[in-house]
C-alpha cells in the first residue's frame, strides 16, 4: 500500500526458538529500498538481553542506479543494536521474493520514459524519439515460429510463449513439447471468463508460437492449481482457419476432444466463446464467488448421474442374492454375540475394537482431503464418489433402521425382536454401510482389495463390541458396496460422441464412443 511492502514470517529460527518477524519496507522507483524489522520469539528477556527482542533497520542501494552500465549488484547495509542467537534466520544470498519480483506486474523497478521534446531544453531533445502511444496494447504480438530443434534445445522460444501467456493474465503456466510433436499447456486465469474463452485465448497464442511441426495442442485449464478441463486440438489447420474467421465452430467441433476433470465446471456450449477476442472482463459467476458453490453443484449432478446408473441395475437379482446372504448370516447372530461376551476382557479383542473405531474416522478424513484436492483429477473424482455414496448410504441406513426397528444385542431381546418405527435401530449397521460405501470406489478405481479389508475390520468390530448382530453388519456391508459401486460407475461415465485422439510418430488414431 502506497509503495510500502509488509512481510510477516512465522516459524522456527536457527536457535530452535519459535516466533515471528514483521518487516516493513519501501521500494523507490530507482530501486533503493529502506526498511525496518522486528522479531519476537519465545526466548526470555534474560537470555536475549537489552530490548528483549531482535530489531533493526536496513538500506539497499542497487549500483545500477548510479553507474553508467547495467549491473545487478546491490549494496546492503543493516544496523542492529544487538546480535544474539534469538530470532536468527538463515542468511540466503537469493530470496524467493526477490527472484520472482521481476515477474510481478506491480514491481516498482522501472526506468521512467523520457519527457517529450516539446517539454525539454533543445540540448536534451531526441530527434528520432516520440512518446509511446497511450492506446491499449494488443494482447498478442506475432513472432516467427521456430522449428522443433530450436524450441527444444533450450532457446528462448519456450520462454517467449510463457511470457506472452503471462502478459495476458495466465498463471501457473507449464509448457511441454513431447516426441509425438504435441504441445501441452497447463494454465490458469482469474480474469478471463468463461473457461472456453480463456482456453481459446491460450490456444490462439500457442498456435502462433508453437514449433512449425506441431501436430496437436493440448490445453489443461485449472482454477489455481486444480485442473478443471482439458481441450485437445488435433487439427491445427482447421483451428487456424477458425481463428481467422473462415471456419464455423460446428466444422471445428469434430477435431476437438474435451474432457471435464471437474464435472461442475461443464459449460453448456464449450465452443461458444472459443474464438472471442473481446478484452472486456466478464463478471464472475456465483460459483466463483461463493465458496463451495461449485462443489455443491457437482454433488447434485453426480447424484443425478448415479440415479441414471442405478436404473440399469438388475434389482431383482441383486435383491435375491443380498437377501439370501443376510438370512444365511443370521445363523451366526447368537454365536457372534456369545463369542464377543466370552472374550470381552481379551486384550487382542479390545485392540481389534479400537482399530475398528479409528478406521472410519481416518478413512473419512483421507477421503475428504482427496476429494477437495483437485491437483489429481482421478483421485479427486474418486473421493467425490466416495463422499457422495457415504451421504446416500447414511440416509438409506437411517430410513431402514426406522422402518425395521430391530433391537440391539445388549437390549437382551434377542435377534428376532423387530418393532418398526420405534427407537430400536440395529438393522442395518450404519458403521458398516458407511465403511463399505467409502472404501468401494477407491478399491474399484485403483484395483486395491486391501481397502475392502479395512472396511471389513471396521464392520466386524461392531459385532465384537456387541453393538450389532452379524446379519446387521452383513446387510450394511452389502448395501454400502452396492451404493459405492453405483457412484463409482457413474463417475467414470464419459460423454458419448466426442472424438478422442492418440498421437504417435507414425500418425494419428481417432476413436468415438457411440451410444
Amino acid at each position: 500500500w502506497q509503495d510500502v511492502q509488509a512481510k510477516l514470517s512465522v516459524g522456527r529460527y536457527l536457535a530452535k526458538d519459535f516466533g515471528a518477524t514483521l518487516d516493513m519496507s519501501r521500494v523507490f522507483k530507482n530501486g533503493v529500498t529502506i526498511g525496518a524489522f522486528a522479531t519476537k520469539t519465545n526466548v526470555s528477556s534474560a537470555q536475549f538481553g537489552e530490548g528483549s527482542f531482535d530489531k533493526g533497520v536496513y538500506l539497499s542501494i542497487p549500483f545500477d542506479a548510479m553507474l553508467t552500465r547495467s549491473t545487478n549488484t546491490i549494496a546492503n547495509f543493516v544496523w542492529k543494536p544487538l546480535t544474539r542467537d534469538g530470532g536468527a534466520m538463515l542468511a540466503r544470498s537469493n530470496l524467493l521474493y526477490n527472484l520472482t519480483s521481476s515477474r510481478n506486474e506491480r514491481a516498482l523497478w522501472y526506468e521512467p520514459a523520457p519527457r517529450a521534446n516539446e517539454y525539454v531544453m533543445p540540448a536534451d531533445r531526441r530527434e528520432e524519439w516520440s512518446p509511446k502511444p497511450t492506446g491499449p496494447e494488443p494482447y498478442l504480438q506475432i513472432a516467427p515460429r521456430p522449428a522443433t530443434a530450436q524450441f527444444t534445445r533450450g532457446s528462448d522460444y519456450e520462454h517467449r510463449l510463457i511470457e506472452e501467456l503471462y502478459r495476458q493474465g495466465f498463471r501457473n503456466i507449464k509448457v511441454t513439447y513431447d516426441a509425438s510433436q504435441r504441445l501441452t499447456l497447463g494454465v490458469s486465469n482469474d480474469t478471463l471468463r468463461p473457461i472456453s474463452r480463456a482456453v481459446g485465448r491460450a490456444a490462439r497464442t500457442a498456435l502462433r508460437l508453437a514449433p512449425l511441426e506441431t501436430r496437436e495442442i493440448r490445453i489443461t485449464f485449472a482454477e489455481r492449481v486444480d485442473p478443471l478441463v482439458t481441450y485437445d486440438f488435433i487439427d491445427l489447420q482447421r483451428l487456424d482457419r477458425y481463428f481467422g474467421g473462415t471456419l464455423a465452430s460446428k466444422d471445428l467441433a469434430d477435431t476437438i476432444a474435451i474432457e471435464y476433470l471437474d464435472p461442475a465446471a461443464r459449460e453448456k456450449d464449450p465452443l461458444a466463446l472459443l474464438g472471442d477476442i473481446d478484452t472486456t472482463e466478464t463478471p464472475p459467476k456465483l460459483s466463483e464467488i461463493v465458496p463451495g458453490y461449485r462443489s455443491m453443484s457437482r454433488v447434485g449432478n453426480d447424484i443425478a448421474a448415479a440415479g441414471r446408473t442405478a436404473r440399469d441395475v438388475n434389482w431383482l437379482q441383486a435383491g435375491l442374492v443380498g437377501t439370501g446372504l443376510v438370512l444365511a448370516s443370521s445363523a451366526l447372530d447368537k454365536r457372534g454375540f456369545k463369542f464377543a461376551q466370552d472374550h470381552a476382557n481379551s486384550r487382542w479383542l479390545k485392540g481389534f475394537n479400537q482399530i475398528g473405531n479409528v478406521l472410519p474416522l481416518l478413512g473419512a478424513g483421507l477421503v475428504t482431503v482427496a476429494a477437495l484436492d483437485g491437483s489429481d483429477p482421478r483421485r479427486s473424482s474418486t473421493g467425490f464418489a466416495a463422499l457422495e455414496s457415504a451421504g446416500v448410504a447414511f440416509l438409506v441406513s437411517t430410513g431402514i433402521k426406522y422402518m425395521t426397528g430391530r433391537a440391539r444385542p445388549e437390549a437382551g431381546l434377542g435377534p428376532r425382536s423387530f418393532k418398526p418405527f420405534s427407537s430400536q435401530d440395529a438393522f442395518p449397521s450404519r458403521h458398516a454401510i458407511l465403511a463399505w460405501a467409502v472404501a468401494t470406489p477407491f478399491a474399484l478405481e485403483y484395483d486395491s482389495n486391501w481397502r475392502y479389508a479395512t472396511a471389513a475390520i471396521a464392520s466386524l468390530a461392531r459385532v465384537t463390541k456387541r453393538e450389532h448382530w452379524m446379519s446387521d453388519v452383513v446387510a450394511g456391508s452389502l448395501l454400502g458396496y452396492g451404493i459405492g459401486r453405483i457412484f463409482w460407475e457413474s463417475s467414470r461415465a464419459r460423454n458419448k460422441g466426442g472424438p478422442r485422439a492418440m498421437l504417435d510418430p507414425t500418425g494419428i488414431s481417432l476413436a468415438w464412443d457411440l451410444d
